[in-house]
């Protein structure tokens, strides 16, 4: 079963969830010697390897588990691996720990990073045997946020007055959290990008979708298109 980790502490991590027999530790430092501590009090067999092998020793002297010193000697030694890196290591790491063979399945601790999944499909991993990211979140949460990008008739004027008469959906760059958040892209997050190749349409907007009633976020929605978008045939008045 994969992990993740957004804990609090490790007895939070160890009461909720339920881990696989075997478990590799990628990477011993804070995070790592963290997860494997929590997962030796639930009784599971762990290993640690890090690219420093000292650093694996003193994690398995902290009692974290039993420190591997070369990946090439490891091949099927866990049911788990989990690669406790930072997001843009992780790529790499995981193309190693593939190579070797070491366990069945492969998570990571980079939250919902899309870089590592992004240069583990350029660096030719196996996805097939990879859970990025979260991967408790479908056990532990009922209701999800989303990501919606759409352009409205009018243009960037009509794009912009959307995200201005908004009131459920706040103005906001930050994505991804339980609240809601609306953006015109092409002045906030991707203003840098304009006339480059990377520049997005003047008319995009991107909603990131939380927590509230769906039943609100529609109808909020609903209404600052009403007002901002002019209907076919009909020219944006200012402000519009």
């Amino acid at each position: 079963m994969p992990l993740h980790c957004g804990w609090t502490s490790r007895n939070e991590f160890a009461g909720a969830v339920n881990p696989p027999g075997r478990v590799l530790v990628i990477g011993a430092g804070l995070i790592g010697t963290s997860i494997a501590l929590a997962l030796r009090e639930r009784g599971t067999r762990v290993w640690l390897s890090d690219r420093d092998p000292a650093t694996a020793r003193l994690a398995a002297d902290l009692g974290a588990g039993t420190a591997v010193s070369d990946l090439r000697d490891a091949k099927g030694i866990a049911d788990i691996a989990v690669l406790a890196m930072p997001p843009a290591a992780v790529a790499a790491g995981l193309a190693n720990a593939q190579e070797c063979g070491v366990a069945d399945v492969y998570t990571d601790v980079a939250s919902v990073k899309s870089l590592p999944v992004r240069q583990a499909r350029e660096t030719g991993c196996d996805l097939e045997r990879y859970v990025p990211g979260h991967p408790l979140a479908g056990r532990q949460m009922r209701r999800f946020g989303g990501m919606v990008s759409f352009r409205v008739r009018g243009g960037e004027a009509a794009a912009v007055a959307v995200c201005d008469r908004a009131r459920l959906f706040l103005l906001g760059e930050s994505l991804g959290g339980v609240e809601s958040l609306i953006e015109h892209p092409a002045r906030m997050t991707h203003a840098s990008a304009s006339g480059s190749p990377l520049e997005v349409p003047a008319d995009l907007v991107r909603l990131s979708v939380g927590l509230e009633a769906a039943e609100d976020l529609v109808a909020d929605l609903a209404r600052a298109l009403s007002a901002a978008v002019p209907t076919r045939g009909t020219p944006a008045g200012p402000g519009a």
